[in-house]
């Protein structure tokens, strides 16, 4: 599963390059910037494919796409944007140190791209519904537990019960409601 390669990714990138500091370690930028490309393409890539098996359907992803998704602007900011300003220190309402902030955009956009690669697949081979999951655990925030399980039509949304609605995991109107999140849709 997607999750478990996105664990790994996380751990070996808080190893790199913040073992010991509290800082951003010295010209790592770019080499960060490189790891979560590869990792926004393993996402879009993944996303694309198991919305292809669960319609049993064959898919190729197509770059473009990919691009398109990886380079969404969140915030009025791409993501090479939204990581140089984590790591500068840019971005006040993060806290924690740059690795715990890096961690957390690599998590939540990772997200995002899955399940938006997963949804405009799924819409492209003629799926009609979709259901929101979560990871069961203690961890899920309650406006997610509510629609867990919960059906929509494919151009539908999910509501929460505190108002907030999106598309797919990661594209909520209130970011608070996509920092972190580890939903998934599944289709048919």
């Amino acid at each position: 599963m997607f999750f478990d390669e996105l664990d790994v990714f996380l751990d070996g990138f808080r190893r790199r390059y913040f073992v010991h500091s509290e800082e951003k370690p010295p010209k790592v930028d770019e080499d960060i910037i490189d790891e979560l490309l590869d990792l926004y393409l393993l996402a879009f890539y993944e996303g694309s494919k198991d919305a292809g098996k669960e319609l049993m359907m064959e898919v190729e992803p197509s770059v473009e796409d990919a691009e398109r998704v990886i380079n969404r602007p969140i915030a009025d900011k791409t993501f090479r944007e939204r990581v140089t300003a984590y790591l500068n220190g840019e971005m006040g309402e993060t806290t924690g140190t740059p690795a715990e902030a890096i961690a957390r955009v690599a998590e939540t956009d990772s997200v995002r791209i899955y399940n938006e690669a997963k949804l405009d697949t799924a819409k492209q081979l003629g799926a009609t519904f979709k259901t929101w999951n979560t990871m069961g655990d203690e961890k899920v925030r309650d406006t997610h537990e509510f629609i867990d399980g919960v059906s929509a039509p494919i151009d539908g949304l999910f509501y929460t019960y505190d108002g907030d609605r999106a598309a797919a995991p990661g594209q909520f109107e209130n970011p608070q409601n996509n920092v972190g999140c580890r939903c998934w849709l599944t289709v048919n």
